[in-house]
């Protein structure tokens, strides 16, 4: 039949561009990269905002321990100090003695707030080494994918070039029976036999319908499962 060697390149392009159209729609854009990096910084976030707030109590607590060492110092200065009666001797050591034990109290809390701040210090730094690897690899997934959709753009611009410069010689009559069968096959009017197997609907086509294919090679033949042409390379005939 007049133009169906036109009519199977027209396939095979037609092949091409949905592979490749395939290609670009599976490409990985980074989407799921990007929710990893966000959910990593917004834990860094908040870690860098307790490792603040924990040394903001760090401040805090020395300034009450200095100020309570320099209340102490002052209490010690005056219990030694001549001329002081018994009774302000007495009111300067149960003052001393409550001074020490608020000392100690402030140690202790300077003590687990520095422990607090060494373990969020750490995890600040392991979720910062995670954001910045992550966030290079979000970059090289992004530019991967400009690159490959670039690619994939000028493939399709040039099988489309082609494509439209095949159909300009195939039998409009023809042409008609391929589109139609193109919309009603989800754009699979004509696949390739191979080994005896349809391509389109991956279902094992009748010995018959085998042969005739073979004899014919230039005649629309009809895939027996499916109902999309089929042809068989000369190469495997």
């Amino acid at each position: 039949m007049q133009g169906f060697s036109e009519l199977v390149q027209l396939s095979l392009i037609d092949w091409q561009i949905r592979s490749t159209q395939n290609e670009i729609d599976t490409l990985d854009d980074g989407r799921a990269c990007k929710k990893e990096l966000e959910v990593i910084n917004q834990k860094l976030s908040l870690a860098l905002a307790k490792k603040k707030q924990i040394s903001s109590l760090l401040d805090d607590l020395k300034f009450k321990y200095d100020k309570a060492l320099a209340e102490k110092k002052k209490m010690e200065t005056q219990l030694f100090s001549q001329g002081v009666s018994p009774k302000t001797i007495s009111e300067i050591q149960t003052r001393l003695a409550s001074i020490n034990s608020h000392i100690d109290e402030v140690e202790t809390g300077q003590l687990e707030a520095m422990e607090a701040f060494e373990k969020i210090t750490a995890s600040c730094d392991k979720l910062q080494a995670m954001s910045d690897q992550k966030t290079q690899e979000l970059e090289t997934i992004t530019q991967k994918f400009k690159n490959m959709t670039v690619k994939g753009q000028i493939k399709l611009k040039e099988l489309g070039l082609e494509r439209d410069s095949i159909r300009k010689v195939i039998d409009p009559s023809l042409l008609t029976k391929y589109d139609r069968l193109a919309e009603q096959k989800m754009g699979l009017a004509m696949v390739e036999v191979i080994n005896n197997l349809c391509t389109g609907c991956q279902q094992p086509i009748s010995i018959t319908l085998c042969d005739s294919i073979k004899s014919e090679p230039e005649e629309i033949h009809y895939c027996n499962n499916c109902g999309r042409m089929v042809f068989i390379r000369r190469t495997q005939i």
